[in-house]
């Protein structure tokens, strides 16, 4: 199932809880205190306060969104284990998952570093599965060009590849 996930998708964050816990108590805090400073008329105490209580509710947010993020991509991930071949069509993939918004976030989690091993075209709208444990054709290497920096990668042939310079996808029959 974590074969189209990164690390950054599956690894729990053990300090998560706690960290949201002291951040939260310093939003009420801070919101309390900047109650406190309005009554006493005292400006500039009061904004130093909002702004304490704005950058703990930003980690919190960004710990919450990540978490969310995770929960999504185990889902799309899970979808794409199930795709029929090495290659799928975005309206394939959302009626898969059951999602209306499915390019949308296919799209979040790839640019966020939660999927690994897929290119997207978006011209297209096809999904390519990249380094899939699915046979390949023949146990025989070619060399494939990138068509991104012009390095030479030896892969399995009838598989495709990811440029280990540049991070390209390298789809065989477009290099």
């Amino acid at each position: 199932m974590y074969h189209f996930m990164t690390n950054k998708a599956i690894k729990k964050r053990i300090w998560d809880i706690p960290v949201i816990a002291i951040c939260l108590l310093f939003v009420f805090a801070g919101f309390g205190v900047f109650l406190d400073f309005m009554k006493e008329g005292d400006i500039a105490s009061a904004a130093m306060s909002v702004v304490i209580v704005a950058v703990n509710a930003y980690v919190v947010y960004r710990i919450l969104r990540h978490r969310l993020l995770q929960v999504k991509a185990s889902r799309y991930a899970f979808a794409l284990e199930d795709a029929p071949g090495i290659a799928l069509s975005m309206d394939e993939y959302a009626q898969m998952l059951a999602d209306d918004k499915a390019e949308q976030t296919f799209l979040v989690l790839r640019q966020g570093g939660y999927l690994k091993d897929v290119a997207y075209n978006g011209a297209t709208r096809v999904i390519t599965l990249l380094n899939t444990d699915k046979p390949a054709v023949t146990e025989e290497f070619i060399t494939l060009e990138c068509p991104n920096c012009g390095a030479k990668t030896r892969v399995l042939k009838g598989r495709n590849a990811r440029c280990p310079y540049c991070d390209q996808a390298i789809i065989q029959g477009q290099e």
